[in-house]
């Protein structure tokens, strides 16, 4: 993960990115995230999001993901202007069974201001 941050070379990133995919790292990564704060794990995930590398991310968040991660994904990159991000919290803002993240993902989609934590 750390050579991930630490690489100036794109293909290098890209290789590193495309190999965490490969090995069914991200579900893991995705679950450190949402136990660790912000941790080398956000740094992770805030370069893949970068980079353009949400697919796989965004399935794992939309089926079965629990409601913190969700929340805490949603809080970080909710705004993101990434065209996969932006469809999840779309679906997010019609179909969350948690309503408080559900009124969050609404905000969020019509481009409102977030007020407090999740």
């Amino acid at each position: 993960m750390e050579q991930l941050l630490k690489t100036q070379d794109r293909y290098t990133k890209e290789q590193i990115a495309d190999a965490f995919q490969r090995a069914g790292l991200l579900p893991t990564l995705l679950v450190q995230y949402a136990k660790n704060g912000d941790g080398i794990e956000t740094r992770v995930l805030e370069q893949l999001v970068h980079m353009g590398k949400t697919s796989y991310m965004v399935a794992v968040l939309a089926n079965g993901s629990d409601e913190r991660l969700r929340g805490k994904f949603l809080e970080n990159f909710g705004r993101h202007t990434d065209p996969q991000i932006r469809s999840w919290v779309a679906g997010m803002a019609t179909h969350e069974p948690d309503l408080e993240l559900r009124h969050k993902a609404v905000n969020i989609a019509l481009g409102l201001p977030q007020m407090g934590g999740i």
